[in-house]
């Protein structure tokens, strides 16, 4: 059995199935069961099961600082629930106790740890720099083009009302699988259940879409996937992935600009986005217009924070978070517990005339778990300073060994200047959203990393001590 080729082939259609989750494919697996991706990652890691009892070896690049960091932080999560096991098994909360939670909330873990990272460092460890553009950029470019035109069609409906738009997505696209159409008013989702969701598929391969400005030699090439990915945010209506999404931009131009790449071509970009711009006003007039006014307005934070409901349970349940990390500072309250102690600090700004409070999160009889919105504030509340302190130093060493390859590969070759770029600028994206997501599930992140530690290897001899 040629264990690579089914490996590939299990992998592209994990990362080209990676926006999706329309459909709950996985019911038994929590918060994993809408990911198609999951479906894939599973797949991969029974065929890598077999492949281990088979050849009797195992593949985990445990050696490098990253998984060191990322393995330690995994087993602070256990030690901080043992300290803290006299009050989580007092722990009680729409009818879960906090043992049950802990035991949830490390299996969603354990995932990561045992079974994504694994299947995706078989995958990848064997990858020529040329694989990685191939079957990892170039499976993103096809998925953003399917992205793209399922999207001319959600547009066409949600926002300019064109009937025979909807006709096409549910006569059409309805039948493809994993799709399953969803409708939101002025915003649009694609193959994704939320548009929030659709806004993390296009920040997670950006920096992957903005490569093609440094390697494309067709012109179309080099400047659509990146304007194709700035057009869906804005029309997904998120505005974190919006800000986020245009600083991704701003930096990649700015390392370019800096190191002397391209800047004939960043002032091309720069006087085309404005051109565009003019155009789309002209063709489209005051629907365009009247769509710009409502996301410039969407940005005003602090005036959200009294209207916009998500914005107050966002912000509520990040400051209830804090307030358990202060109450508990050093070893948290033990890994999946904040939501037992966090309800005692909600804020009634956040509460007040909040529907998602009052029908979801403090509703006993509803089984869903208040969510902590930030990834940072969850693991201060849950591991303490020692938590947070493992896990930004890990994040921390993913950014600096990312950034640190642009600069030592810019001298080499513009394809490996372009991918480490490409990772660093993805690396920022993923870490930033983390600060309004509280899940580890995020697979381009983990891919990225098996991509980062392959790519050490990648490099030229007499680069070879800059390996980690």
């Amino acid at each position: 059995m040629n264990f690579d080729k089914l490996y590939k082939i299990i992998f592209v259609l994990c990362l080209f199935f990676v926006g999706f989750n329309q459909i709950e494919l996985l019911p038994f697996l929590g918060e994993y069961k809408r990911d198609t991706s999951m479906l894939f990652i599973l797949i991969g890691f029974l065929v890598l099961c077999l492949e281990t009892l088979k050849t009797r070896r195992l593949y985990y690049p445990y050696k490098t600082i990253y998984i060191t960091l990322f393995l330690l932080f995994t087993l602070w999560c256990i030690l901080s629930t043992l300290l803290n096991i006299g009050t989580i098994k007092d722990n009680y909360f729409k009818r879960t106790t906090g043992i049950e939670r802990f035991i949830r909330q490390f299996i969603s873990l354990a995932i990561i740890v045992c079974v994504v990272l694994p299947f995706v460092w078989r995958v990848i460890k064997d990858f020529t720099l040329s694989d990685i553009l191939k079957y990892i950029r170039g499976t993103m470019l096809v998925s953003l083009v399917f992205a793209t035109i399922y999207g001319v069609f959600d547009i066409a409906y949600n926002y300019f009302g064109i009937y025979p738009a909807y006709l096409i997505l549910e006569n059409i696209f309805d039948y493809l699988p994993f799709i399953n159409p969803y409708y939101h008013d002025k915003r649009i989702s694609i193959f994704a259940y939320e548009p929030p969701y659709l806004a993390i598929y296009l920040l997670s391969i950006a920096g992957w879409m903005f490569s093609y400005l440094i390697t494309a030699r067709n012109l179309l090439l080099r400047f659509l996937p990146s304007i194709t990915i700035i057009i869906l945010t804005f029309f997904s209506g998120s505005r974190t992935a919006l800000i986020v999404i245009f600083l991704q931009l701003f930096i990649f131009l700015f390392i370019l600009y800096k190191d002397n790449f391209y800047r004939k071509e960043i002032k091309i970009i720069l006087a085309g986005c404005m051109l565009l711009g003019f155009l789309a006003v002209g063709i489209y007039g005051e629907r365009l217009v009247t769509a710009i006014e409502q996301r410039v307005e969407s940005l005003n934070f602090s005036d959200n924070l009294k209207k916009d409901i998500s914005n107050k349970t966002r912000f509520g349940m990040q400051y209830a978070s804090m307030q358990v990390f202060l109450e508990h500072p050093i070893i948290g309250v033990g890994y999946g517990q904040q939501a037992f102690h966090s309800r005692d600090f909600y804020p009634i700004w956040a509460t007040k005339k909040n529907w998602e409070f009052s029908g979801i999160y403090q509703n006993k009889k509803d089984s869903s778990f208040p969510p902590a919105f930030n990834i940072f504030t969850r693991i201060a509340a849950e591991l303490g300073l020692i938590g947070l302190i493992l896990f930004t130093f890990f994040n921390a060493s993913v950014l600096f060994y990312s950034y640190k390859f642009t600069k030592i590969t810019k001298s080499i070759d513009k394809v490996y200047y372009a991918v480490a770029l490409a990772l660093f600028i993805s690396f920022i994206g993923l870490i930033i959203n983390w600060l309004q997501l509280d899940t580890y599930r995020v697979y381009i992140f983990w891919i990225n990393l098996a991509i980062l530690i392959k790519f050490s290897l990648l490099l030229p001899i007499k680069y070879k001590n800059e390996k980690v």
